[in-house]
């Protein structure tokens, strides 16, 4: 499970994470950071290879899931990718996060406890998406020349 940015921002979240149905803490403490590491840097991996973008790899698989919880109206909790309350001036943005999703589609973000290391890395992840957007900012001013 993970929260936050796309790509070496993201924030795994390791007491929230199994292998095959096993608590993570049963491979060790070397093959967990081996495996954050993998998750974090999957994406551009497969640009390299693929010479071609990622964006629909990780979507894919949970897209029946999402499907289902809407149009059954399941209110099932997913992860997804919703628009948050945080604000960047006058910009909010949108990243990974736990949602209940329903007929209503994102009914509600849930908030997950966090250790204090994963909230500092929320916190730095938050801070790269500002950072993005804002230099995307510098390139394009809506309601201006680009």
């Amino acid at each position: 499970m993970v929260l936050g940015g796309h790509g070496d921002e993201m924030v795994p979240l390791r007491g929230f994470t199994s292998v095959a149905a096993a608590h993570h803490r049963a491979a060790g403490p070397e093959v967990i950071e081996r495996l954050v590491q993998r998750t974090r840097q999957g994406g551009g991996e497969i640009v390299k290879y693929l010479k071609a973008g990622s964006a629909y790899y990780a979507p894919g698989p949970p897209r029946p899931r999402w499907w289902r919880a809407i149009v059954k109206d399941e209110k099932r909790l997913l992860g997804a990718s919703a628009y948050l309350a945080a604000s960047t001036g006058t910009r909010t943005f949108s990243w990974a996060c736990r949602v209940l999703l329903g007929r209503g589609g994102v009914e509600k973000i849930v908030e997950l406890p966090l250790t204090e290391e994963e909230k500092r890395e929320l916190d730095r992840s938050a801070g790269a998406v500002r950072e993005g957007l804002r230099l995307l900012d510098t390139f394009y001013r809506p309601g201006g020349a680009a």
